[in-house]
């Protein structure tokens, strides 16, 4: 999934759990770092964010019922792969 409006929209509800009656806007969490790391102190967890090479890759370990599960994305920039780990973590 690319940044930009459409990837938002699915962090703004599945992750960040809003709906447009709380903002009069989405935040720009694909494109925008400062957005991005409201997503990463949503998401109760350990992230690991890092630069490698022309990528970024950010991975984020939580607790699922008894067990740890670790999801991880790579992406172009840091709010990309933020968004596409945090999308991953709430699916499971």
């Amino acid at each position: 999934m690319k940044a930009g409006e459409e990837l938002d929209t699915l962090i703004f509800t599945r992750v960040m759990g809003l709906t447009m009656s709380h903002v009069s806007s989405i935040p720009h969490y694909s494109t925008d770092i400062s957005a991005a790391w409201e997503v990463v102190e949503k998401l109760r967890g350990v992230w690991d964010i890092r630069s490698m090479s022309k990528t970024w890759v950010a991975i984020l370990s939580v607790q699922v019922g008894t067990s740890d599960k670790r999801v991880g994305e790579e992406a172009e920039t840091a709010p990309l792969a933020i968004c596409l780990a945090a999308l991953k973590a709430v699916e499971i």
